[in-house]
């Protein structure tokens, strides 16, 4: 296919890349920085006047963030348009990919609800950007915005905006029904001027369906009746609103609410949705949306129970409510990249086996009060002490001779007389040589010595186990609050380990979720499936086949009768393309929630078990340091009293052995 431009300038292009209900994308051969769009349908000619003023217009300040388009495309020239070239926007997903659950684990599996609430201020400075042109989006909708990884939008169908061009104004003639002010709802779009109070609504729905997981604003009717979203639309049934209950409209389960938002943006919904705002600056303008959407996102902090969740600061984790009140796990791959991002807590066995290498200093203490001193002898008597020694054990044994020959008296008077004298005399003697015996005097010498040095021993003693006492004290506190901390590590282990094998049981069930999950009921081509439906069941969480259950499409209403078969049907049909893989084991988002689940504290508690034992090896480092300060200490007490034993050992009664 080729084309003529404005310029004349011949393109040629290569198959469609992107289907659309207007037209289609295809790629200029030979050029990376544009694309044409091809029209479905041949252009009125006041539709055709309309893209000669868009290209015309072209504000420079648009041209970096939309596809605005730039020449039109004809088969001849002076032949009608049959399409456009624009800017290529490559490697963004549309903003509907962000803020349907099952899409976003996809498309931004990063993306926590901080992203969420910086891409709906991004989309509202950008409709901001579009005003302050002077031009009206006619049909704001989340599938006019493309983002990226970080955030940035551009906009696309730029050629449905609303101009004014002198006293002309070209209409936008097609607003998507879901998006579509409720003075809108029936009025004729081709003669009927839109404001920028009527791209507010389309915004604050494309805001709120951001911020509330894809729920639609309008969604939730309870009467018996068929609702549509138009329909309760034009009559302002907004689900959150202060009326809603008297309207019959009732939020879906594990829907937010505006007390889990900032008052401000809760405010701006309210304003958004009530009966008034069709009144000119009835809604907030883009503008506000950026100024609460800031101030709400720098209120936004991590959850501390699970690093997926964000949420007001000083308020209670709306996602951690829902998921305990049995909810879908909104966030589910943020937590995954979270904890895989997240350090793993060490392993029981390894603080263990440090905890136990740790020498107590209780075995090291002991030694240094205790043991022998090698090398000592005892002092040896001066010379002649035991021969002195000798002269009065002869005189004693001499004693016990007179001493029998006194008692042999009793045989003849004789020999009793010159005992008793023998005995006297030699007793007197042996008394004598024994009280001012020189081994007697050094054995008191010697004996006074040993009590100093025992008293001195004694005291050092005390001193070094005072010493050793609150080195041990300090250490024992601590031991015993590391093993207590290591007992509850273990304890945590353990459970995460259960509730591992528990999952690991129906490993098979968990593979076939994660399947399903993939296919998602926008792409189902069913008959009775239109957009209305798909937006009721969206609301409800119904996303993907796996969402598709006999109980939870009982309890909706406003999907039809026949509808609910059809969807069970489809599923069934998924579930026979699924191929379950033994290699594969637990999905990483299941293995990931339980480890979420006590990662928290399996990191409180590692952080003082690893405080304390490290705490513990210094002691232990420290006593071993004084250990061998209380040894040296006490190594002189302990050989001056070795000394004074062995030296009290040297002047014994008897000779020592050699």
């Amino acid at each position: 296919m080729a084309y003529v431009t404005d310029q004349a300038a011949t393109v040629a292009l290569r198959a469609a890349f992107a289907r659309g209900h207007v037209g289609d994308l295809y790629e200029i051969i030979g050029e990376k920085e544009y694309v044409a769009k091809i029209y479905h349908k041949p252009l009125t000619e006041r539709a055709e006047r309309k893209l000669r003023e868009l290209i015309n217009l072209a504000p420079a300040e648009l041209l970096e963030v939309a596809a605005w388009p730039l020449t039109t495309l004809r088969s001849a020239p002076g032949e009608a348009v049959r399409g456009v070239v624009m800017r290529r926007i490559a490697g963004m997903h549309s903003l509907l990919d962000l803020d349907l659950p099952s899409q976003r684990r996809l498309s931004f599996p990063r993306a926590d609800w901080r992203f969420l609430v910086r891409a709906a201020r991004n989309a509202a400075a950008l409709v901001d950007a579009v005003h302050r042109a002077g031009i009206v989006l006619g049909d704001v909708r989340s599938g006019r915005f493309l983002l990226d990884e970080q955030g940035g939008l551009q906009l696309v169908d730029c050629d449905s905006c609303q101009i004014t061009v002198g006293d002309e104004t070209f209409h936008c003639v097609s607003v998507t029904p879901q998006y579509r002010a409720p003075e809108l709802q029936n009025a004729p779009l081709e003669a009927f001027p839109q404001t920028t109070n009527h791209d507010a609504f389309g915004l604050a729905v494309v805001i709120y369906r951001l911020l509330m997981m894809g729920r639609h604003p309008f969604v939730g009717y309870q009467g018996t009746d068929r609702m549509l979203t138009s329909r309760a639309i034009e009559q302002y049934r907004f689900v959150l609103g202060s009326s809603a209950s008297s309207l019959l409209m009732s939020p879906p389960p594990h829907n937010l609410q505006l007390s889990d938002l900032t008052a401000n943006v809760a405010g701006c919904f309210q304003r958004a949705f009530a009966s008034g705002s069709q009144r000119a600056g009835g809604r907030p303008t883009p503008a506000q949306w950026v100024q609460a959407l800031a101030e709400m996102e720098r209120q936004l902090r991590v959850c501390t129970a699970d690093p997926g969740h964000a949420h007001l600061a000083g308020m209670p984790c709306p996602w951690c409510r829902i998921e305990q009140e049995g909810g879908p796990v909104y966030f589910g791959s943020v937590t995954v990249a979270a904890v895989e991002a997240h350090p793993v807590p060490a392993d029981v066995r390894a603080c263990s086996a440090r905890l136990d290498a740790i020498a107590t200093p209780e075995a090291l203490l002991a030694q240094a009060t205790a043991g022998d001193v090698d090398g000592l002898v005892g002092q040896p008597l001066p010379s002649g002490t035991r021969e002195r020694q000798s002269a009065f054990y002869a005189m004693f044994w001499v004693t016990l001779g007179a001493a029998l020959l006194m008692l042999l008296g009793r045989l003849s008077i004789n020999f009793f007389y010159i005992g008793l004298v023998l005995t006297v005399g030699f007793a007197m003697a042996t008394v004598m040589a024994f009280l001012f015996s020189p081994l007697r005097r050094i054995r008191r010498q010697r004996l006074k010595i040993l009590a100093e040095k025992q008293a001195a021993w004694q005291t050092a003693e005390r001193q070094a186990s005072a010493r050793a006492t609150r080195v041990v004290g300090e250490f024992a506190a601590h031991y015993k609050a590391a093993l207590a901390v290591r007992d509850q590590l273990q304890s945590l282990q353990d459970e995460e380990t259960r509730e591992v094998r528990q999952l690991q049981s129906a490993v098979r069930e968990r593979q076939l979720d994660q399947f399903l999950a993939t296919f998602s009921l926008a792409a189902a081509k069913l008959e009775q499936l239109d957009d209305e439906r798909l937006l009721v069941l969206q609301a409800y969480g119904v996303e993907t086949a796996r969402d598709i259950r006999e109980r939870t499409l009982a309890s909706i209403r406003g999907i039809g009768d026949t509808l609910p078969a059809s969807l069970l049907t489809w599923r069934k049909a998924m579930e026979g393309k699924f191929i379950y893989d033994d290699r594969r084991g637990l999905p990483a988002a299941d293995v990931a929630r339980i480890r979420i689940k006590h990662l928290e504290r399996r990191l409180q508690l590692q952080e003082p078990l690893e405080a304390d034992t490290e705490r513990l090896e210094k002691l232990a480092a420290a006593a071993h340091q004084e250990a061998a300060e209380i040894a040296a200490f006490l190594l002189p007490y302990r050989t001056a009293l070795a000394q004074a034993k062995l030296d009290l050992q040297a002047a014994s009664w008897r000779k020592p052995r050699k």
